[in-house]
């Protein structure tokens, strides 16, 4: 791998360890469901660096399955929070 790729993988997994922390510490605000949100985007985008050189239809199985499981995820997260 490139050192520039490289450098893109650990920039991104540290914005969503960051992300992850901060939804975790802030739980029930909305500051975590943004943190949430980010955490599956930075996700989707780090699957595509750690996986350049694939076919191009499993890339487009993989980015349609993270889109599902995204939208899926923001269903429930604000079905749940209409509970409230």
């Amino acid at each position: 791998m490139e050192d520039k790729i490289k450098m893109r993988i650990i920039l991104n997994l540290l914005v969503v360890t960051a992300a992850l922390i901060i939804g975790l510490f802030y739980f029930p605000s909305e500051i975590s469901q943004f943190a949430f949100i980010v955490v599956i985007v930075g996700g989707a985008f780090s699957m595509g660096l750690v996986i350049p050189n694939s076919k191009r239809n499993f890339k487009i199985v993989s980015f349609i399955s993270i889109t599902l499981m995204a939208i899926i995820s923001l269903v429930l997260l604000v079905w749940n929070l209409s509970d409230l």
